[in-house]
């Protein structure tokens, strides 16, 4: 390859590997809580504290 093939290549190298280290953990996002009880990981419409008539 020319020089110029592998520079490109070493770039399209280096971005490959942040895109594989910079995965979103969902577990850092802050979650939506219920407006009734004020827990997250369900919304007001189900949420189970909640006695339907």
């Amino acid at each position: 390859m020319s020089k110029g093939k592998t520079a490109v290549q070493e770039i399209i190298n280096q971005v490959n590997n942040m895109q594989e280290n910079c995965t979103v953990d969902t577990s850092l996002r802050p979650q939506r809580k219920c407006l009734l009880c004020g827990t997250p990981g369900h919304y007001q419409k189900k949420c189970p504290g909640v006695k339907e008539n």
